[in-house]
């Protein structure tokens, strides 16, 4: 079903001169109904020249003439269209009846216009061409409309008719633009939606009357007729009769019949009321001609009286004693004395005029005054019981008999204090106290007659109301934290003073007083808190409330254990990585709907929050998690703790690789000890052995075992404590020795800078590594290269200049030495006279440089010094003079005879 929304109620004041208005509004809004494609009309069918002309639903009618011709060839653009004929119109209905919303079309003519069947709204063109309808409601929604031929005698035309099908539709004849009445007029939308459901919704168009009648007087001035009596009517004393917009209700003239006691002039008051109560009144001069000489009763005053009148004496100069009251002049009608006493019936309609009269008077004008006498009969006020009401009292509609229109609620008697009309409320005062009397009253409209009722008005009388909010509806079996059940009350605040008691699953035991209630429930249980105002009416001061607390059933769970790992070495040693799921079963013991986490504190654990990868690495000997397991149905949940131990797994330190080496020994075969590096005690061990021809278990329980044969031997150790094994592997093969083995340096290089190169050549298929050591520095592992091995010795020092090269392969089989043999030559020398540095000479082994002649150049080539290895040096002079600083050169012949040559700085 759509939801539609009409517009607010609309209040206008009704147009001057006329009994209603023409009312604007907006058309009801559909938002859940989307607006259909707009519908063009091309006017390309079969040729009509009748009507009715109908095309994509809309149909004309012609309107008196057979008129119509479509398609037309209309004098624009060489367009077919539609045209009409001078002073012929046609009426436009869409699927009969469905509303439309006109939107453009094509003119071609402005002599045309359009109505809206609804109203009558107007629309002419004011050009030619693409003309758009006005975007008003009077243009929306419209269930009919009139095209007509307006302005001229030539035909109109058109083409490319758009329009828009409507859902909305309203009360017909009651659309934006229209007419209406004063007073309220309901009017109803309707929307039908997709599947043909209507809906409808409803506002009033209020328009007030707010003129008052037209009235306007003129003096006249009349004579007393033979019977000493003047009457006028309301022609004789108005220009013209009064007139309203809506129409005349009554029209009282204050007196219409005057005496010879009149004679002279009067003011007489007219009042004209019209249907809606607007009131005009005037007063006029009425002037009475004739005698005064014989009239002697004094003046009577108009009355009101409430129920009955007593009349009263007459008075007046020269009476007879006969004096009395007629409802007729002249004492005609029906007569009354003085002091008799008239009540409300006694007439038909009020006023009523009366005539004192003395028909004994002996003069020629008998002496005669007239009054009006109104009676009127009070109100029968139908009486309200006391009413008991919360914060706020909407006034019912007064009932009664003879109401005068006028009644109305007062919170004073005698329709004083704040007056209440119907459908006023009233809300609750806070400083005043309650309850208090109201007074229903209602007066004639000359406060006549007065009549009242009165009851009593509690606004305090709130009809208590409590709700118990819970800090949870729901706690698990296992929670220690309490629950907190609150009464909440409405009103908030007592009229007196508030108790409360709980009892728990319907038993008469009270097990709190307290507003809040804190509970640590063992079982579902249903709780009741009944609450009492002191202060209220007994039948609103109780008010009851129930909450079930539902206990739900943790999960079971393990208690806190320990769980050991063994550290396999394969995610390296002191780390394992594991799959915590494997764990689940063995700690939720009812396994269904139940969630296992782990976290690795206790707080996550009790929230839920920070779950553990399910692979999970474990790097510490000993590493504690909390398990979690939670109802998936209930939240309700269980932790435990789990203390994952990291044993470490045996370290096997065998090689991973061993040669038996050759023997020339026939007695004896090689042998090698493959050791474990295990403690026997400490461990249980299994050997192996495969040959080649599948493995074979080893009698040995021992740590290590004495290899005598070449094959691949398997040790499996496992810890006796932990259980937690190793296991290791490694092939034995016979040994070979190296084809050549070398290790080079340059004879002569920079002191203290040597580069040694050590080479070796492996045998014809031997996968053996090698390493070498200088001196009695470390082993380095040589580098393997297109079959040979390498390894290079950087900055050595010059030393003595005898330096050893050792080589081993790492199965212990081969071991040899090569010696080196230096020269180092220094590149500088600072023969200042400090003690450092003050000769140049070369440095290094004996063997080479016993014997030996230096021989030193400056840069021409002249010889300044010769010198042997073994002496201090060359000071750096020529003949005893000393040289300048800069670059000498020299040559070395070794007792070999190698000639090394180079060139060092002197430095001053």
């Amino acid at each position: 079903m759509a939801d539609i929304f009409c517009p607010d109620d609309i209040v206008v004041d009704a147009t001057p001169g006329a009994c209603g208005a023409i009312v604007h509004f907006e058309d009801a809004t559909t938002p859940d109904i989307p607006q259909a494609q707009e519908v063009i009309m091309l006017f390309e069918g079969a040729a009509e020249d009748d009507s009715p002309y109908i095309e994509n639903g809309m149909r004309l009618d012609g309107n008196g003439l057979s008129h119509i011709d479509a398609p037309w060839p209309i004098p624009c653009n060489n367009r077919q269209g539609a045209a009409i004929h001078p002073n012929t119109s046609n009426t436009w209905t869409y699927n009969d009846g469905q509303p439309f919303t006109p939107t453009r079309l094509f003119v071609c003519s402005t002599n045309m216009r359009f109505t809206t069947g609804d109203c009558g709204t107007e629309f002419i063109p004011a050009t030619t061409g693409e003309v758009t309808f006005p975007d008003t409601p009077e243009w929306q929604n419209i269930t009919s409309m009139v095209w007509e031929q307006w302005g001229d005698d030539f035909d109109a035309s058109m083409d490319n008719f758009r329009f828009i099908p409507s859902a909305v539709q309203q009360t017909e004849g009651l659309e934006s633009g229209c007419f209406f009445p004063v007073g309220t007029t309901p009017v109803t939308f309707s929307a039908t939606d997709v599947d043909g459901t209507v809906t409808t919704c409803t506002f009033n168009v209020t328009v007030r009357d707010v003129e008052k009648p037209f009235l306007e007087l003129k003096e006249f001035t009349t004579a007393l007729d033979a019977s000493q009596l003047a009457k006028i009517t309301i022609e004789d004393i108005t220009t013209s009769l009064p007139t309203d917009n809506c129409a005349i209700d009554t029209i009282v003239i204050s007196r219409t019949i005057f005496t010879c006691s009149d004679v002279g002039t009067n003011e007489i008051t007219v009042t004209v009321t019209d249907v809606n109560g607007n009131v005009s009144s005037d007063t006029v001069i009425i002037t009475i001609d004739g005698s005064t000489s014989n009239s002697g009763i004094d003046p009577i005053t108009d009355a009101v009286s409430c129920e009955s009148y007593t009349l009263p004496q007459i008075t007046g100069e020269n009476l007879s004693g006969s004096q009395r009251y007629y409802t007729q002049p002249n004492g005609m009608g029906q007569s009354f004395n003085e002091a008799d006493v008239l009540v409300f019936s006694d007439f038909a309609a009020y006023p009523v005029q009366l005539f004192a009269y003395d028909g004994s008077s002996s003069k020629e004008c008998k002496p005669q005054a007239t009054f009006q006498l109104t009676i009127e009969t009070p109100s029968q006020l139908q009486p309200i019981g006391d009413v008991l009401a919360c914060e706020n009292f909407i006034f019912p509609e007064i009932d009664g008999t003879n109401l005068s229109g006028n009644q109305a609620y007062f919170t004073e008697s005698g329709g004083e204090g704040i007056k209440y009309e119907t459908g006023d409320e009233i809300t609750r005062d806070p400083e005043q106290t309650y309850p208090i009397t109201i007074f229903i009253y209602d007066q004639t409209s000359t406060a006549a007659c007065g009549t009242e009722v009165s009851f009593q008005l509690d606004l305090t009388a709130c009809e208590l109301e409590v709700n118990i909010e819970a800090s949870q509806n729901e706690i698990c079996d296992n929670d220690i934290s309490s629950i907190a059940l609150t009464a909440v009350t409405n009103p908030e605040n007592a009229l007196g003073t508030y108790s409360y008691t709980w009892r728990k699953n319907g038993d008469p035991d009270i097990v709190s007083t307290s507003k809040t209630y804190n509970l640590i429930p063992a079982f579902t249980s249903l709780y009741e808190v009944t609450v009492v105002d002191d202060g209220a009416a007994a039948t609103v001061n109780t008010a009851k409330a129930s909450i079930e607390i539902q206990v739900n059933e943790a999960p079971i769970i393990a208690a806190p254990y320990a769980i050991e790992i063994c550290d396999t070495n394969d995610s390296g040693t002191g780390t394992e990585v594991m799959d915590l799921t494997t764990l689940s079963d063995n700690i939720s013991l009812d396994i269904e709907n139940t969630t296992v986490t782990y976290h690795d504190t206790q707080e996550f654990a009790n929230s839920g929050t920070s779950p553990l990868p399910s692979i999970y690495e474990l790097n510490m000997p000993e590493t504690l998690i909390y398990a979690r397991v939670t109802n998936e149905n209930t939240g309700c949940f269980e932790t435990t703790r789990i203390t994952l131990v990291l044993n470490e797994s045996p370290v096997i330190l065998l090689a991973q690789n061993y040669a038996l080496c050759s023997s020339n020994d026939d007695n004896n075969s090689p042998t090698i000890l493959l050791d474990s590096g295990l403690e026997t005690l400490n461990y249980d061990f299994e050997w192996s052995v495969d040959r080649g021809n599948g493995s074979e278990s080893l009698p040995s329980t021992d740590a290590s075992i004495v290899a005598n044969e070449i094959g691949t031997y398997t040790v499996v150790a496992t810890n006796l404590d932990t259980g937690c094994s190793a296991t290791a592997t490694t092939i034995v093969d016979a040994a070979t020795q190296p084809t050549e083995v070398s290790a080079v340096a340059e004879v002569s290089a920079v002191l203290n800078t040597h580069r040694i190169q050590a080479s070796l050549t492996p045998a014809p298929g031997d996968n053996s590594r090698f390493q070498v050591r200088l001196d009695d520095g470390i082993w380095y592992d040589m580098n393997a290269r297109a079959g040979e091995f390498f390894y290079n010795f950087q900055g050595i020092e010059t030393g003595n200049g005898v330096h050893q090269v050792y080589f081993r392969d790492t199965i212990g089989c081969f071991y040899d030495q090569v010696e080196v043999l230096l020269v180092g030559v220094p590149q500088f020398f600072t023969p200042n006279g400090d003690g450092y540095n003050d000769y140049w000479n070369v440095f290094g082994s004996n063997q080479l440089l016993e014997d030996s002649k230096v021989s030193i150049f400056d840069r021409y080539g002249k010889l300044l010094s010769q010198l042997t290895t073994t002496s201090a040096g060359w000071d750096g002079s020529f003949n005893g003079e000393p040289l300048p600083s800069t670059d000498y050169w020299f040559t070395l012949e070794l007792n070999d005879g190698q000639v090394v040559k180079g060139h060092f700085a002197m430095k001053r």
